[in-house]
């Protein structure tokens, strides 16, 4: 069978996971997770020599099974961690435990900012040896800690600390299969950080925003960003005014609740609100 062969209704290419994989490992990297792996299945299958009785159904499904272990294996490797299958996972069990007891902890001071990735080698004099180390260190923006933030207060209902935020839900509607569901959110000028700039002040903040539905399904966050430009001799009527954001989320029926944050771009103070979605009859 030919590389561009097709396997079920699509090819090896299509039902490939490793743009998911790529960003789990991004994740596990940026969050010091190591991975352990372990695949189910024992087979070894070799497609450049198929057997004359294997059918079209059977190897696609060891593509599959292939695919599983590949992504398996480079998820581990990457992060330090390593995989096994079925037959050998009392034996990483093993190694696992020793990797909890005795290991060595590297660490360096990233320069100022975040997000960027920063590629790892670790090597031994002695060449007997071998280290297992994770391939890089993804650093976390101020985005993607708030971002963490705002998925954890799905769970659990966030402190009244920070910007003083307020949240409003207007009137839902339906959207084809979906509910589309308008927010307003004020945050009060005066509570953000303001610089001079010419003859104004500038500024601005960052919505971020997350929703989570029944049998913990949970969104990606999105994040949308506000200037704020008021002219220096209107800054102290602004002050007592708001900013109103307005954001319309299109969800599923089964949405439950929206976590909510905004964060001053100047400061990096942040206002943190769950808003429990009523359920509509």
């Amino acid at each position: 069978m030919s590389a561009g062969a097709q396997y079920g209704s699509r090819t090896p290419r299509e039902l490939s996971t490793a743009p998911e994989i790529r960003s789990i490992v991004a994740t596990a990297n940026r969050n010091g997770i190591t991975v352990y792996a372990f695949h189910p299945d024992t087979t070894t299958y070799n497609f450049a020599t198929p057997g004359p009785s294997t059918g079209a159904d059977a190897q696609h499904a060891a593509m599959l099974a292939n695919l599983d272990r590949s992504s398996l294996q480079y998820a581990a490797v990457s992060t330090g961690g390593a995989a096994a299958s079925a037959h050998d996972a009392t034996r990483l069990l093993e190694h696992l435990g020793d990797d909890i007891d005795s290991y060595y902890s590297l660490g360096y001071q990233p320069a100022a900012g975040g997000g960027a990735r920063h590629s790892i080698s670790v090597k031994t004099k002695n060449r007997a040896y071998h280290a297992r180390a994770r391939f890089e260190r993804v650093e976390k923006t101020p985005e993607d800690q708030i971002g963490e933030r705002v998925i954890a207060s799905l769970y659990e209902a966030p402190h009244a600390e920070g910007l003083p935020v307020r949240v409003f839900l207007d009137r839902p509607h339906a959207r084809g299969k979906l509910t589309s569901y308008p927010f307003r959110i004020r945050v009060p000028i005066n509570a953000l950080t303001l610089l001079p700039s010419r003859h104004q002040y500038t500024g601005g903040f960052t919505v971020l925003l997350a929703w989570g539905g029944s049998h913990g399904t949970i969104s990606d966050v999105r994040a949308s960003r506000q200037p704020i430009a008021v002219g220096d001799k209107n800054l102290r009527v602004a002050q007592t005014q708001y900013v109103t954001y307005e954001l319309e989320l299109a969800a599923a029926p089964t949405i439950e609740r929206v976590s909510i944050a905004v964060m001053d771009e100047r400061s990096r103070e942040v206002g943190l609100v769950r808003f429990d979605i009523p359920k509509i009859r």
